[in-house]
């Protein structure tokens, strides 16, 4: 039923990311055979990886037998074949070191897929990326492309991403010419520039959600995935998604406003009638 849905998908030119829910000892050894297919999948946009978390409605897990995200980037390497490994990925600038692990692949005219971390080099997204150097940008152009990519509001088929692209491709002259003629040609005659770009770039992250076992505050501090709710008829709060699934109270006040389940139950019932 998967390999249908993203066959019909495909078949419209609709870019899809997979997302793996990661548990150990149950689907762990299949984390690279999804990035292979990613890869090799037209209108896959890229991965998502989620270690299992003990929070919220997930499952008991074992504290001490689990997925990370060290251990998910740890099996991506022997199970690509190399094709893509941890040395890829770099934090999410906008978060926590420890929050998120994300990268793009970039295919190359020789159908090769390389990393941008390694097509810009370790040293020069020192000096590009906050994040990373913690000093001014040397390059404003290429800093703002990479600030610009590696955020987690971006995604494959956004047209600002030709720009990113373009500008990095420019920066550390990436083996992609015949590709930029292409992106400038299907820029001049407004056609498909944007989707051209999506379908040779690959996004993969790894996002690793905390709970009891898990919790830090400084995380919580530079969290950058909240749920808001109006608190009823309270100022509107905004509470870091990990806190809001370990504390019954951050449920029950982010729920506020919320459609009830006895509610959705009946208004099922309703459509049905219609």
């Amino acid at each position: 039923m998967k390999a249908e849905a993203i066959k019909r998908l495909t078949d419209a030119r609709i870019f899809t990311t997979l997302t793996m829910v990661v548990a150990h000892g149950v689907n762990d050894h299949e984390i690279g055979a999804v990035a292979d297919f990613a890869f090799d999948t037209d209108y896959i946009a890229g991965v998502a990886y989620q270690p299992v978390f003990g929070s919220g409605r997930a499952n008991p897990i074992d504290p001490m037998r689990r997925m990370t995200t060290t251990g998910v980037l740890k099996r991506l390497g022997p199970q690509t074949n190399g094709r893509a490994d941890a040395s890829d990925f770099i934090a999410l600038p906008c978060s926590h070191p420890d929050c998120c692990a994300i990268t793009y692949f970039v295919k190359e005219d020789n159908g090769v897929h390389r990393s941008i971390p390694k097509l810009v080099g370790i040293e020069r997204l020192k000096s590009n990326l906050s994040i990373v150097g913690n000093r001014i940008a040397a390059d404003d152009q290429l800093w703002d492309a990479l600030i610009g990519m590696m955020s987690e509001t971006t995604t494959i088929s956004r047209p600002e991403l030709i720009d990113y692209i373009i500008n990095i491709c420019e920066a550390c002259d990436i083996g992609i010419g015949g590709f930029i003629k292409d992106v400038g040609r299907y820029l001049v005659k407004g056609e498909r520039a944007a989707e051209l770009v999506a379908l040779r770039t690959k996004r993969l992250s790894v996002k690793s959600f905390m709970d009891a076992w898990t919790m830090n505050i400084e995380r919580l501090q530079q969290c950058c995935v909240h749920v808001g709710s109006t608190d009823g008829e309270e100022d509107p709060v905004r509470i870091p998604f990990c806190a809001r699934q370990l504390f019954g109270n951050l449920r029950r006040r982010t729920s506020a406003g919320q459609v009830a389940a006895r509610q959705l139950v009946e208004l099922d019932a309703l459509m049905v009638r219609s």
